[in-house]
């Protein structure tokens, strides 16, 4: 199995939300992948920062081969927020699982893609879109 990443976690890195002044401005984390995959391979997506409590996401996806899934979450968890997300037609797919929905991310954690289902055959882009705020002292 190989570690790919996406635009976001290759060097040099490009920007990345940061937390803002005051918390409960909502926030987005981004990430956009175009490449071939295998079966098991891991897409490292971004990185959530402490204390960043998911309000909801989406993948939006091009075209891939079919059967082509994704399980998007951490080391922790490795669907947190998408279990075996279709991508196998051009649209959007909403976060499909509560677990990740107001769920605390207690550190940086990196937000990985885990290819399922079909190999990715490298034809379209895959974005990842994670929203939330970030909870800060008071």
């Amino acid at each position: 199995m190989a570690t790919l990443q996406s635009l976001q976690m290759t060097a040099p890195r490009y920007p990345v939300s940061g937390p803002g002044m005051g918390g409960r401005s909502i926030k987005c984390e981004r990430a956009s992948y175009t490449g071939a995959g295998s079966i098991g391979d891991v897409i490292q997506l971004f990185k959530l920062h402490p204390r960043f409590r998911v309000t909801g996401g989406y993948i939006k996806n091009a075209t891939n081969a079919a059967s082509v899934t994704l399980n998007i979450g951490d080391a922790d968890d490795v669907d947190r927020y998408f279990a075996a997300a279709a991508i196998t037609t051009a649209g959007k797919t909403d976060m499909t699982l509560a677990t990740g929905i107001d769920y605390l991310n207690p550190k940086y954690n990196i937000v990985n893609a885990t290819i399922a289902g079909a190999n990715l055959n490298g034809t379209g882009e895959i974005v990842v879109y994670i929203f939330g705020y970030i909870e800060e002292p008071a």
